[in-house]
């Protein structure tokens, strides 16, 4: 099918006969456009011409290759349809001789044809990298020597001034630096004049030198950005609620930079900018003006104040005089650099000459010497350059963008345009160039770009702009984000709607989720709250976007090439972008390697570092030059010798006077010392070995050398035994063939190869690790943004945006740019002084502006990948507060301040993102997460090892298969006597064998067929493979929580609840197994890693922690006997018979029977409260249970009384245990928590501190017995007294907190932290405080008083008539003995609270068939009794359901009243009495008077 070409891409195709620049935007198609211009102009009908009339330059091989291939297809295809063409068949010839080549095979094409235009000896060759930096490092160091023996005074000054120490290796650098960038001239030595030129300024002329024009418009430009401010500030002040008293300074401000900007010299601006004064703000105060508008413009005008003062300290910190004197006193330094590189170049030319090798800049320098020749003043084509005129017919650029001036030149003399004759074509996008380290001018093209007219004319312009790679939704973001960010001062060129990125692929419908499009751009942020570690931050970004990989396999869809339709996504659909492979790519394979997916890196870094190469590297330094400590004690501890740390320290112990190759020899050859056997004979195997590779040294060649070491040392076998041995061994190779490569160079032996390397490391020169992987597998590809330009992928991931931006260039001691040219410190050497001069402050400043323009072009390139999704992610600080500061941002382009404020990606991409109707979807994902899951891949690796570590490899599964596999282990080859034997023989050695004694033939062995041996455990078909497994196990540690003590049971309880909340799927539960995990968390790592959690928490934390823990397994229980008890109190309490007189148990047998046998569980839990208690306290510290259990059971033994008889019972008949000098008493802890906890822990630290003294040989017997009996005595001793106290205490501040004074403030507060306390884990004591509460007071007052209060307001006007009465009574006065009756039924018996005041609340439990009365209590007796029964029982309430009468005045009854306790009935309305006297008149149910409580449930 016959492509369907736009009308601009049919401009480009045939069009003649004039200069054209193609402006192709991103996936616009010019690679196809330029091939098929090509192909048209091989097939034209009227005027054919042959492929080898055009000149067709690429910037890769690749692509090159590539052209070459499309354009020999298109003719073959053509071939096919006209066989007889002769045209044709010649242009199937010339195709392989065709001038499509980069611009240096160009070169050095014209170098080979034309070498005596330059005297050039025809054998040249290429040098190789490695060799270049040794012969550059070898001329520079003779120059320097030199200059040192002259010593001539403006070089010795030269080099103070630049020299660091005791090093000049900063004036190495600033040479080679310079040298570098002059070599992309032209004309090299003409433009380092020029920069020496620069620094000759007079003062009358100041203002008219070139760098100053241009620092004159960045101050303008400055100027202009801080009145955009004041005008924003302004419009503000004029809002309805603005603050327009700011309105009058900020005008002033304005007239103020008005006037400046009217400036036209530097000596004028520096008049104005210095008599600079801001007006105050007014400080009067207006309560109508809106304070956030008031902040808004305090804010726009300090940016507005701070852009100018940074002008004051940048441009006029000194007189325009002052700064023209520095540049001056800075001239002569900038003399004697341009005089060391001109000189360095002339030496280097020559020692590579002498060599007869050149390099990749000599290719450009010599063809442009042969193709052009100056001619006043000017380069001209040559003789040469005529002829190569006349030889292309057209001379085709491709990426124009990243061409240089040289590079220009050179194409530009080999063009017709000299003669008027327009015929180069070019195509290429700024936006795209990001070259600019490479020395690229994308000036080049923009001049063009701004002169070229889109009319037909003999310099044309035509623009691409429709992109056929990416879906809408990737070109949406990629406008939306440019739009607002590239500028023409910033990015090269004006990013409008003839830039924009226009839709012309033709994709089907996209899928929708939750109604918006499934391929809209994201932007996915880590949220960092406390930025991390450089490292750490970029794993927690990996894990991310790992995470965010998972999900697209899951749900994503790509359409396929092939089918046009829609199919899953794969690993290799994916591409994750880098701004630099180093210290990313490493980490993020790593990282997506732990979550499980597949990952290639195009180019590792650190190849030299690499533990392979860097010992062989190390075994070649100590060849060329034993004495050297640190390679020979790395070899030593390698493979070549197998030496250990201790084995090191015992040489160097033993001979401390020597130095350490020394006493390495004398080790292994003086016998007098008493020294280890094995050690020393290791040492003459290493001695012998490295002697016998020394004398190969001078016959034989690097590449050999290496090879014997690696094979006789078994270096090569070891290398490749370890973990990843096949990419160790293919380093290895990789190292001898570059060894072979460095054979080829004019250097030659061990010592030079050692310092090739070395200069290999000095300048960062990095080969990568040997690349194994198939980059075509399916697998998700990680390379740098550089490396992927010219390609695309369906889903781009670009990683790294919150990275900050490399700003090293405009820090160093020289700052070079290619107009202004060298800028550099103005240096007193007798002042001992440094200041930058104003020519390199201007020089910094442009360089940054164009490093960050460089920077938004590879964003551009990075956006323009994508197919059909585009992710960028970042790790960014505080990212929701961020988002949430722009959320109000609008739509609009950033003002070249802005746009020069960037430190990274992010701070252009989150402020164009943040907006609304924004084509960008945000995502913020939380630090913390990721964090956790980091450490739960680390918490695995350790789970594996430990279990791998302790593997019982004695336990038996299948008796028959350990037999077997043994006998299969232990097979000896019958035949291996008959190994000896070559497998083949020459005649000569079979005539030998006749004079032998003849033997039988050789009889081959047939080995059984091996059956793959598989142990029955391992039988069964596995519900999941390892990776399956290996996953799941890495996602349920993410799950753990590691403060947290496990058994099996809650374990297996965890992994239900993890997947019942669907945050571990079905599958994955089902193969984890519990055991494995349990197994590593009691080992020693699981028990470190649970303490590593705790430390964590702060001291209140662990204490909430541990307390938490002691109570939760608890809970079951108590809460059964809970519900027990609630449900006694629904059958024995609420009277529902009989017109409400009876309850179920006074009308069934059976029920009663139930109520009564339900009272043992109920009695059972909370009596036995404390051996549950010890118990869980020692299970949760680790130590013997059963002794817990013990220490619980002396608590609450029967010998001992009662807690809850303690009370009633007077002091004489308290049993007591006699000790003759002093006594003890016999009461149990029933109800006390904190006595029992505190015997509970001091039975686990005595037991720990008896362990730990007591030899393992007795400690069965001696830490139990002395344990447990200390502990039982400290408990009754000295831990039961304090502990009533403390329980009475805590009981005591709750119970004076919610009936004291500032009650509702104390209901406020606990209410408040009560929330927290649940999500901590400390509500587990208010089990503690109930309990403790019941054993002091009879009950949980705070529901009972709480209750009372809300359902009651008689009861609050009582209370507060008798907390104000209280304070004049004492004890035992008129209200002592008097009781609050509450309807509160737990079990029987009546439950009951002294006050301080002698007012008790008693609450109601007696079986008396009616539901309420007031009932005088007994004085003296203080325990509750049990009225339809002889004993005493301790209750514990269930419900509150109001109260019934009060205390003063009238006593307000039920229907059925109860005088004076007896049980005797009085009709409604009889009298009160209490404690004998009349208090009033009963009244009935919900009647009220004065105020008070009128009966049941009456508010």
């Amino acid at each position: 099918m016959s492509v369907q070409w736009t009308e601009d891409q049919k401009k480009v195709i045939e069009l003649r006969n004039r200069n054209i620049l193609v402006s192709a935007a991103a996936g616009s198609g010019k690679t196809a456009v330029l091939v098929e211009r090509i192909i048209q102009r091989l097939l034209d009908e009227r005027d054919p011409l042959d492929v080898d009339r055009l000149l067709i330059v690429t910037f890769t091989e690749a692509a090159a290759a590539e052209m070459k291939e499309r354009i020999r297809d298109a003719i073959e295809n053509a071939l096919e349809d006209t066989p007889g063409n002769v045209h044709l068949q010649r242009q199937a010839t010339l195709i392989h001789s065709a001038r499509i080549t980069t611009i240096h095979s160009f070169c050095l094409s014209v170098i080979r044809e034309h070498f005596h235009a330059i005297n050039l000896d025809p054998g040249f060759r290429i040098a190789e990298e490695g060799e270049l930096k040794l012969l550059r490092q070898d001329v520079l160091e003779e120059m320097l020597e030199s200059c040192y023996d002259e010593g001539t005074e403006a070089f010795l000054e030269f080099a103070e001034k630049f020299s660091t120490g005791r090093s000049d290796r900063q004036l190495e650098e600033v040479i080679l630096q310079l040298y570098e960038y002059a070599g992309s001239y032209p004309q090299p030595e003409k433009w380092l004049n020029a920069c020496v030129d620069n620094y000759q300024v007079e003062n009358e002329h100041f203002s008219d030198a070139g760098f100053v024009q241009i620092l004159i418009e960045s101050i303008r430009q400055n100027l202009q950005g801080a009145r955009i401010l004041l005008n924003e500030a302004l419009h503000i002040c004029e809002e309805s609620d603005g603050p327009y008293l700011y309105a009058e300074a900020l005008e002033a401000d304005l007239m103020m930079i008005e006037t400046m900007e009217k400036a036209e010299t530097f000596e004028a601006f520096y008049g104005k900018i210095n008599q600079i004064a801001w007006k105050r703000l007014s400080a009067k105060k207006d309560e109508t003006i809106d304070p956030e508008k008031k902040e808004a413009v305090k804010m726009l005008r300090e940016k507005a104040k701070k852009m100018v003062k940074d002008l004051q300290e940048t441009c006029f910190y000194e007189t325009p005089e002052e700064l023209a004197e520095d540049l001056r006193n800075t001239g002569s330094t900038m003399e004697e650099l341009v005089l060391l590189v001109t000189t360095f170049a002339r030496l280097f030319a020559e020692k590579k000459r002498s060599r007869n090798v050149i390099d990749f800049q000599d290719m450009e320098q010599f063809a442009l010497q042969i193709l052009t020749e100056e001619k006043d003043g000017s380069l001209v084509p040559s003789a040469v350059a005529r002829e190569y005129q006349e030889q292309f017919e057209e001379v085709m650029i491709d990426e124009y963008q990243d061409s240089n001036l040289i590079q220009e030149a050179i194409l530009t003399s080999v063009s017709t345009v000299s003669r008027g004759s327009y015929n180069v074509f070019m195509v290429g996008d700024v936006k795209q160039s990001i070259y600019r380290f490479r020395l690229s001018r994308p000036e080049l093209f923009m001049e063009k770009y701004d002169t070229y007219s889109q009319a037909d004319s003999e310099k044309q312009r035509i623009d691409l702009d429709r992109n056929f790679r990416s879906r809408e939704e990737v070109l949406d973001a990629t406008n939306y984000v440019f739009e607002q960010i590239m500028h023409k001062s910033v990015g090269g060129v004006e990013y409008d709607a003839r830039a924009a990125l226009y839709p012309g692929a033709d994709y089907p419908k996209s899928r929708e989720q939750n109604g918006v499009s499934a391929n809209r751009a994201e932007l996915l942020l880590v949220d960092a709250q406390e930025l991390e570690e450089e490292d750490n931050a970029r794993r927690l970004e990996a894990r991310a976007v790992a995470d965010r990989i998972k999900l697209l396999l899951l749900q994503g869809q790509v359409v396929d090439k092939k089918t046009k339709e829609y199919r899953p996504v794969q690993y290799k659909d994916i591409v994750i972008l880098t701004r630099s492979i180093k210290g990313w790519a490493d980490v993020f394979a790593q990282v997506l390697a732990e979550e499980g997916i597949s990952a290639h890196v195009g180019s590792r870094e650190g190849y030299f570092e690499t533990y392979e190469v860097s010992v062989l590297l190390d075994y070649l330094q100590i060849l060329d030059n034993e004495r050297q400590d640190l390679p020979l004690a790395a070899v030593l501890t390698s493979p070549f010798a197998g030496l250990d740390a201790r084995e090191l320290a015992k040489i160097r112990s033993t001979y401390p006077e020597l130095f350490f190759y020394e006493a390495v020899h004398a080790y292994a050859s003086d016998d007098e010392k008493e020294k280890e056997p094995i050690l020393q004979q290791k040492l003459k195997n290493f001695l012998c070995r490295v002697s016998e590779f020394r004398d190969m040294l001078p016959y034989t060649a690097m590449h050999d050398l290496l090879w014997e070491i690696i094979e006789k040392t078994g270096y090569g076998m070891c290398i490749s035994a370890m973990p990843g041995g096949a990419q160790r061994m293919a380093n290895v190779q990789m190292l001898v063939a570059k060894a072979a490569a460095y054979e080829g160079t004019s250097y030659k032996g061990l010592f030079n190869f050692v310092r090739y390397i070395e200069q290999l490391k000095k300048y960062n020169v990095d080969y990568g690790e040997a690349n194994l992987a198939d980059e075509q597998a399916d697998t998700v590809r990680i390379m740098s943004i550089h490396k992927s330009k010219g390609l695309e992928f369906p889903i781009v991931i670009v990683a790294g945006m919150g990275k900050l931006f490399n700003t090293q260039d405009v820090k160093g001691s020289i700052v070079i740019h290619p107009e202004l040219g060298v800028g550099m410190d103005v240096i007193d050497l007798k002042k001992r002084t440094k200041a930058p001069t104003l020519l390199k402050k201007v020089i910094q400043k442009q360089v940054a502006v164009e490093n960050l323009g460089e920077e938004m072009r590879v964003l551009y390139v990075a956006m323009t990948r994508a197919k059909e999704k585009l992710i960028l992610t970042g790790v960014c600080k505080d990212a929701r507060t961020k988002l949430e500061t722009l959320s109000t941002r609008e739509k609009t382009a950033f003002l070249p301040y802005e746009v020069l404020s960037a430190n990274s990606y992010l701070d252009w991409l989150l402020p164009a993102a943040s907006p609304a109707e924004s084509s960008i979807e945000i995502t913020v994902v939380d630090s913390l997460g990721a964090a956790q899951m980091e450490g739960a891949w680390e918490a695995a690796d350790e789970l594996t090892r430990n279990v791998l570590e302790n593997w019982d490899t004695n336990q038996i599964h299948d008796a028959g298969y350990r037999e077997e596999l043994k006998r299969q282990l232990d097979f000896a080859y019958p035949f291996a006597e008959e190994q000896r034997f070559q497998m083949k023989f020459t005649v000569s050695e079979l005539k030998k064998r006749a004079y032998m004694e003849e033997e039988a033939g050789e009889v081959l062995y047939q080995e059984p067929e091996a059956v793959p041996l598989v142990p029955r455990f391992l039988g069964a078909e596995e519900a999941a493979s390892g990776a399956v497994r290996g996953t799941a196990y890495h996602k349920f540690l993410e799950l753990l929580d590691f403060e947290k003590e496990y058994t099996r049971e809650s374990l297996e309880e965890h992994l239900k609840h993890l997947q019942t909340e669907g945050r571990i799927s079905p599958e994955s539960a089902e193969a984890v197994k519990t055991e494995d995990f349990l197994k590593f968390l009691q080992c020693e790592s699981g028990k470190r890693m649970h303490q590593a959690a705790k430390k964590k928490q702060n001291v209140l934390q662990r204490m909430v922690t541990a307390l938490a823990e002691i109570f939760a397994p608890l809970i079951p229980a108590i809460i059964t006997g809970g519900l027990i008890l609630g449900f006694r109190n629904c059958i024995d309490s609420l009277y529902l018979f009989e017109n409400g007189t009876k309850a179920l148990c006074d009308i069934s047998q059976f029920w009663a029977g139930i109520d009564s046998f339900l009272w043992l569980i109920g009695e059972a839990v909370f009596h036995m409260l404390p051996v549950g208690i010890c118990w869980s306290v020692t299970r949760k510290m680790g130590t013997t249970q059963m002794l817990g259990i013990v220490l619980g059971l002396t608590l609450v033994s029967g010998q001992l009384l009662n807690a809850y008889a303690v009370a009633g019972t007077a002091a004489a008949d308290i049993p007591r245990w006699d000790f003759g000098g002093f006594q003890v008493n016999m009461i149990g802890y029933q109800g006390q928590v904190i006595p029992a906890i505190l015997a509970a822990f001091t039975l686990v630290y005595l037991e720990k501190f008896f362990r730990k003294i007591t030899p393992q040989v007795i400690s069965m017997i001696v830490v139990p017995f002395c344990s447990l009996l200390l502990a039982v005595i400290a408990a009754h001793f000295v831990l039961g007294p304090i502990g009533w106290k403390i329980g009475a205490a805590v009981s005591a501040l709750v119970f004076a907190g919610i009936t004291g004074t500032f009650k509702v403030v104390f209901a406020a507060v606990f209410g408040v932290i009560y929330a927290p306390l649940v999500i901590t884990g400390l509500h587990h004591m208010s089990n503690a405080i109930d309990l403790q509460l019941i054993a002091d007071y009879g009950g949980n007052h705070a529901v009972a008083h709480d209750c009372a209060l809300q359902y009651c307001p008689g009861f609050r006007g009582a209370w507060n008539d008798l907390a104000a009465e209280k304070g004049s009574r004492s004890t035992g006065g008129q209200y002592s003995g008097m009781y609050i009756l509450l309807p509160w039924r737990y079990g029987t018996g009546y439950f009951r609270c002294e006050l301080k005041a002698g007012i008790s609340v008693c609450l109601r439990n007696d079986r008396l068939r009616h539901r309420g009365g007031c009932l005088r209590g007994h004085r003296d007796n203080r325990q509750c009794h049990w009225r339809r029964r002889d004993s005493r029982y301790p209750v514990h309430p269930a419900s509150v359901h109001g109260i019934l009468c009060s205390l003063h005045g009238d006593c307000i009854c039920s229907p059925i009243h109860i005088d004076r306790g007896h049980g005797k009935e009085a009709p409604a309305g009889s009298p009160c009495k209490w404690d004998g006297r009349t208090g009033g008149n009963c009244r009935g149910p919900r009647h009220k008077r004065s105020g008070r409580c009128s009966g049941f449930g009456a508010a």
